[in-house]
């Protein structure tokens, strides 16, 4: 997500991307536009964002495959196959590693410019945002947050304890070093908080 200053009071201009992360050039791009501006990232526990993608995928019609073999062996798009998506679709590995992400993000913009949530703080409480919000207003927030009472962009539910154990274990120990990483340079507590 991108903040960016207004003059007028009483305004706070979002514009947000799943994919701007990943995309090492978008980085570059933002701070030739827009260099004042505040990044703000919001992470989810990588685990759960590689599952939660391959059945993204698996219902919009873009994979076929057993989770098992998709997640062990993620595909690449073919030059002759279009797909108007929103974020790579068989990225499920790779986009979770959020550390290495970041560093390009680094690169062009200060530390504090760069504001990083985690999604599970976020759905627990509305202390995150509202602490967000003081800080980019630069006043104490006194905001009424609201909240649809409906889920927006719902993905197919699926049930973590129906995931086998071992995929579970696997992944974790595939992003494991990402995550450790991860609060090394922006001291998180992102281990704790997705139980790593």
């Amino acid at each position: 997500m991108l903040h960016f200053p207004q003059e007028d009071h009483g305004q706070i201009l979002i514009e947000k991307s799943t994919s701007y992360l990943e995309n090492p050039s978008v980085a570059q791009k933002i701070k030739s536009w827009f260099p004042q501006t505040t990044i703000i990232v919001l992470l989810r526990n990588p685990v759960d964002r590689a599952i939660s993608n391959y059945f993204f995928s698996k219902a919009n019609k873009l994979e076929n495959r057993p989770i098992e073999e998709a997640l062990a062996n993620p595909q690449t798009l073919s030059s002759n196959r279009i797909i108007k998506c929103s974020a790579s679709p068989f990225a499920y590995i790779e986009r979770g590693f959020y550390a290495r992400q970041l560093e390009k993000w680094k690169e062009y913009f200060s530390p504090a410019q760069i504001k990083i949530l985690l999604f599970e703080n976020i759905i627990s409480s509305n202390k995150p945002i509202v602490s967000l919000f003081s800080t980019l207003t630069n006043s104490s927030c006194s905001c009424k947050l609201r909240f649809p009472n409906v889920p927006i962009n719902k993905g197919i539910n699926y049930n973590k304890k129906h995931i086998a154990t071992n995929i579970i274990s696997n992944l974790k120990n595939i992003f494991s070093s990402s995550v450790n990483e991860l609060d090394r340079e922006w001291d998180l507590g992102a281990a704790k908080t997705w139980d790593f």
